[in-house]
């Protein structure tokens, strides 16, 4: 009998096709040939201090006048900085930006790991304390809830995170300038 209690639990899955497979893991974005270098953010971080710096403009349609006038006036920005067109400038300007978040993503890890792990550490223990209150109790969830939040978003994959090491680093050289000359972009 001890033998046949086996084969009888076996007999049922016999002929049937094997459990799909579970969902697969993405792989990891690919990672950016590295493309900035220091001529273009200077060029760049020049270009965001210039008073013709372009701005979308809303309203004309592809093909009016008005829009043609507007990618003339892009182009001629781009090259005075010396960029070949503005696609290329742009283009910069998104891989300067994602750098820049790569960059900072990994300045808030460091500067809050620790910090986080901590958080959450109060705030499990004061959820598992008994003599805590309602309103500790709730703190603590907000709290924890907070901490693993950040948490997950500083180790979750972005488009930062495809960014090659060269522009981190370049970028990061240049941190204080870029953002200095957003500041005052922004104050236009």
């Amino acid at each position: 009998m001890r033998r046949l209690l086996p084969l009888l639990l076996l007999l049922p899955s016999c002929g049937k096709p094997p459990p799909p497979p579970g969902p697969a893991t993405p792989a990891p974005p690919p990672r950016l040939a590295p493309a900035l270098t220091r001529p273009v953010v200077t060029a760049f971080v020049a270009s965001l201090l210039d008073p013709d710096l372009p701005n979308p403009e809303p309203g004309p349609s592809a093909g009016t006048t008005a829009d043609a006038a507007s990618l003339r006036r892009s182009e001629a920005f781009a090259q005075k900085y010396g960029f070949r067109d503005f696609a290329e400038y742009a283009e910069a300007r998104r891989r300067v930006m994602l750098a820049k978040l790569a960059w900072m993503k990994r300045e808030i890890a460091k500067s809050s790991g620790g910090n986080l792990d901590f958080q959450i550490k109060i705030a499990t223990s004061t959820l598992l304390n008994p003599d805590a209150t309602q309103e500790q109790k709730d703190a603590a969830t907000n709290s924890l809830n907070r901490a693993m939040q950040l948490k997950k978003s500083l180790e979750s994959p972005s488009a930062a995170s495809t960014v090659a090491e060269e522009d981190i680093a370049l970028v990061a050289e240049f941190a204080e300038q870029i953002n200095r000359a957003e500041e005052a972009a922004a104050k236009r």
